[in-house]
Protein backbone atom coordinates (compact mmCIF):
# COMPACT_ATOMS: atom_id res chain seq x y z
CA UNK A 1 0.00 0.00 0.00
CA UNK A 2 1.18 3.71 -1.12
CA UNK A 3 0.52 6.55 1.39
CA UNK A 4 0.60 9.94 -0.95
CA UNK A 5 1.54 13.49 0.30
CA UNK A 6 3.01 15.75 -2.91
CA UNK A 7 3.91 19.03 -3.48
CA UNK A 8 0.78 21.42 -4.85
CA UNK A 9 1.68 24.98 -6.64
CA UNK A 10 0.59 27.67 -4.02
CA UNK A 11 0.75 25.33 -0.91
CA UNK A 12 3.17 27.03 1.93
CA UNK A 13 6.56 26.58 1.03
CA UNK A 14 7.98 25.12 4.15
CA UNK A 15 5.46 22.15 3.35
CA UNK A 16 7.32 18.63 3.99
CA UNK A 17 5.16 15.39 2.11
CA UNK A 18 5.97 12.09 3.08
CA UNK A 19 5.12 8.71 1.28
CA UNK A 20 5.18 5.39 1.93
CA UNK A 21 5.85 2.41 0.00
CA UNK A 22 6.28 -0.72 1.30
CA UNK A 23 8.76 -0.18 4.23
CA UNK A 24 10.41 2.75 2.39
CA UNK A 25 9.49 6.34 3.32
CA UNK A 26 10.08 9.34 1.12
CA UNK A 27 10.41 13.39 2.52
CA UNK A 28 10.51 16.57 0.78
CA UNK A 29 12.62 19.38 2.53
CA UNK A 30 11.58 22.61 2.32
CA UNK A 31 12.47 24.85 -0.88
CA UNK A 32 16.00 26.19 -0.27
CA UNK A 33 17.67 22.87 1.18
CA UNK A 34 19.62 21.12 -1.29
CA UNK A 35 21.46 19.01 0.29
CA UNK A 36 21.33 16.50 2.83
CA UNK A 37 20.51 16.43 6.32
CA UNK A 38 21.04 13.18 7.15
CA UNK A 39 24.63 13.66 8.99
CA UNK A 40 25.50 9.71 8.54
CA UNK A 41 25.08 9.88 4.67
CA UNK A 42 28.19 9.64 2.09
CA UNK A 43 27.20 12.78 -0.38
CA UNK A 44 28.52 12.91 -3.99
CA UNK A 45 27.95 16.36 -5.75
CA UNK A 46 29.48 15.33 -9.42
CA UNK A 47 32.03 18.62 -9.10
CA UNK A 48 34.69 15.93 -9.66
CA UNK A 49 33.48 14.81 -12.50
CA UNK A 50 32.89 10.92 -11.58
CA UNK A 51 29.36 9.36 -10.26
CA UNK A 52 31.23 8.84 -6.39
CA UNK A 53 29.92 6.72 -4.18
CA UNK A 54 28.84 4.46 -7.48
CA UNK A 55 30.36 2.07 -9.83
CA UNK A 56 29.17 4.22 -13.44
CA UNK A 57 31.48 1.84 -15.59
CA UNK A 58 28.57 0.54 -17.31
CA UNK A 59 25.19 2.46 -15.47
CA UNK A 60 23.79 3.35 -19.06
CA UNK A 61 22.82 6.82 -20.60
CA UNK A 62 24.01 9.71 -18.67
CA UNK A 63 26.05 12.34 -18.22
CA UNK A 64 27.92 14.38 -16.21
CA UNK A 65 27.47 18.69 -16.95
CA UNK A 66 28.56 21.84 -15.93
CA UNK A 67 26.04 24.10 -14.14
CA UNK A 68 24.84 26.17 -15.68
CA UNK A 69 25.67 24.72 -18.86
CA UNK A 70 22.99 22.52 -20.04
CA UNK A 71 23.26 19.69 -23.26
CA UNK A 72 20.00 21.47 -24.94
CA UNK A 73 18.07 18.55 -23.19
CA UNK A 74 18.56 18.64 -19.81
CA UNK A 75 18.81 21.64 -17.39
CA UNK A 76 20.13 21.93 -13.83
CA UNK A 77 18.45 21.79 -10.63
CA UNK A 78 17.28 24.70 -9.07
CA UNK A 79 20.21 24.72 -6.33
CA UNK A 80 22.43 23.18 -8.51
CA UNK A 81 26.48 23.97 -7.71
CA UNK A 82 29.32 22.97 -9.70
CA UNK A 83 27.98 19.72 -11.81
CA UNK A 84 25.05 17.77 -12.08
CA UNK A 85 24.01 14.22 -13.34
CA UNK A 86 21.69 14.23 -16.19
CA UNK A 87 19.91 10.63 -17.69
CA UNK A 88 19.62 9.92 -20.27
CA UNK A 89 21.09 11.71 -23.35
CA UNK A 90 19.12 10.19 -25.57
CA UNK A 91 14.84 11.10 -26.26
CA UNK A 92 14.47 8.34 -23.82
CA UNK A 93 16.80 6.02 -21.54
CA UNK A 94 18.09 4.89 -17.94
CA UNK A 95 21.38 4.49 -15.98
CA UNK A 96 21.91 1.97 -13.30
CA UNK A 97 24.80 2.85 -10.53
CA UNK A 98 26.19 0.25 -8.48
CA UNK A 99 26.60 0.49 -5.53
CA UNK A 100 29.00 -2.02 -3.98
CA UNK A 101 27.16 -2.44 -0.72
CA UNK A 102 23.75 -2.07 1.26
CA UNK A 103 22.15 1.16 1.91
CA UNK A 104 19.50 2.19 3.47
CA UNK A 105 19.18 5.40 2.77
CA UNK A 106 19.16 7.55 -0.18
CA UNK A 107 18.65 11.49 -0.89
CA UNK A 108 19.24 13.75 -3.92
CA UNK A 109 18.18 17.15 -5.19
CA UNK A 110 15.86 16.41 -7.71
CA UNK A 111 15.85 19.07 -10.80
CA UNK A 112 12.60 20.00 -12.98
CA UNK A 113 11.16 16.39 -12.07
CA UNK A 114 8.69 15.02 -14.50
CA UNK A 115 5.87 12.09 -14.53
CA UNK A 116 8.19 10.75 -16.90
CA UNK A 117 11.15 10.54 -14.99
CA UNK A 118 11.31 7.38 -12.65
CA UNK A 119 13.92 6.10 -9.58
CA UNK A 120 14.02 2.42 -8.78
CA UNK A 121 16.11 0.97 -6.19
CA UNK A 122 17.33 -2.77 -6.72
CA UNK A 123 18.30 -5.78 -4.46
CA UNK A 124 20.42 -7.31 -6.88
CA UNK A 125 18.45 -7.42 -10.05
CA UNK A 126 15.19 -7.43 -8.05
CA UNK A 127 13.49 -3.61 -7.86
CA UNK A 128 12.36 -3.24 -4.71
CA UNK A 129 10.86 0.33 -5.04
CA UNK A 130 10.13 2.83 -7.23
CA UNK A 131 8.68 6.09 -7.45
CA UNK A 132 7.95 8.95 -10.52
CA UNK A 133 7.94 12.19 -10.23
CA UNK A 134 4.19 12.27 -10.32
CA UNK A 135 4.22 9.82 -7.09
CA UNK A 136 6.19 13.05 -4.93
CA UNK A 137 5.17 16.35 -6.75
CA UNK A 138 2.12 17.49 -8.09
CA UNK A 139 2.68 18.65 -10.78
CA UNK A 140 5.52 17.08 -12.18
CA UNK A 141 5.32 19.52 -14.90
CA UNK A 142 9.14 19.68 -15.52
CA UNK A 143 9.60 23.56 -14.82
CA UNK A 144 13.21 24.27 -14.23
CA UNK A 145 12.74 27.33 -11.86
CA UNK A 146 9.64 26.61 -9.86
CA UNK A 147 10.68 25.19 -5.99
CA UNK A 148 7.66 22.98 -6.55
CA UNK A 149 9.47 20.93 -8.77
CA UNK A 150 13.12 21.71 -7.55
CA UNK A 151 13.53 20.22 -4.03
CA UNK A 152 15.91 17.44 -2.38
CA UNK A 153 14.10 14.45 -1.53
CA UNK A 154 14.88 11.49 1.03
CA UNK A 155 14.03 7.77 0.96
CA UNK A 156 14.26 5.48 4.23
CA UNK A 157 14.47 2.20 3.73
CA UNK A 158 13.06 1.20 7.58
CA UNK A 159 12.95 -2.33 8.82
CA UNK A 160 15.24 -5.43 6.94
CA UNK A 161 14.80 -3.28 3.52
CA UNK A 162 17.36 -2.44 1.51
CA UNK A 163 19.11 -1.49 -1.64
CA UNK A 164 22.39 -2.15 -3.95
CA UNK A 165 21.86 -0.05 -6.65
CA UNK A 166 19.77 2.89 -8.31
CA UNK A 167 18.07 3.23 -11.09
CA UNK A 168 17.04 6.72 -13.29
CA UNK A 169 15.11 6.34 -16.14
CA UNK A 170 13.07 8.95 -18.29
CA UNK A 171 11.04 8.18 -21.60
CA UNK A 172 11.19 11.99 -22.66
CA UNK A 173 14.61 14.08 -21.78
CA UNK A 174 15.72 14.16 -19.26
CA UNK A 175 16.12 13.09 -15.38
CA UNK A 176 18.78 15.91 -13.70
CA UNK A 177 19.79 15.79 -10.44
CA UNK A 178 22.41 16.84 -7.95
CA UNK A 179 24.02 16.18 -4.08
CA UNK A 180 23.41 12.83 -4.10
CA UNK A 181 23.41 11.26 -0.41
CA UNK A 182 23.29 7.63 1.10
CA UNK A 183 23.83 5.74 4.03
CA UNK A 184 25.01 2.14 4.28
CA UNK A 185 23.43 -0.71 6.26
CA UNK A 186 26.01 -0.96 9.37
CA UNK A 187 27.27 -4.00 10.11
CA UNK A 188 25.16 -5.86 12.71
CA UNK A 189 27.19 -6.40 16.13
CA UNK A 190 27.78 -9.54 15.20
CA UNK A 191 29.72 -8.99 12.68
CA UNK A 192 31.85 -6.37 14.31
CA UNK A 193 32.36 -8.77 16.74
CA UNK A 194 34.00 -11.52 14.24
CA UNK A 195 35.84 -9.03 12.14
CA UNK A 196 37.95 -7.60 15.62
CA UNK A 197 38.20 -11.88 16.32
CA UNK A 198 39.58 -12.05 13.07
CA UNK A 199 41.69 -9.31 13.45
CA UNK A 200 43.23 -10.33 16.99
CA UNK A 201 43.99 -13.75 15.39
CA UNK A 202 46.14 -12.05 12.64
CA UNK A 203 48.03 -9.79 15.45
CA UNK A 204 48.27 -12.65 17.32
CA UNK A 205 49.77 -14.52 14.31
CA UNK A 206 52.07 -11.74 13.53
CA UNK A 207 53.17 -11.81 16.88
CA UNK A 208 54.40 -15.45 16.65
CA UNK A 209 56.20 -15.25 13.52
CA UNK A 210 60.28 -15.38 14.27
CA UNK A 211 61.80 -12.40 13.21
Amino acid sequence: MRVHCKIIVGCFLGLIGTAAQSAVVTSVEAAGVYTTTNSGAITNTFNDGTCGYANCGTAGSFAILNVPTSNGQSASPLGADGKYLTVATTPSGEATFELGFNAKYFGMLWGSADSYNTITFLNGAQPVASFTGSDIFAPANGNQISPNTNRFVNFVFNGGDYFNAVKFSTTQYAFETDNHAIQPVPLPAAAWLLLSGLAGLGVFGRRRTPA
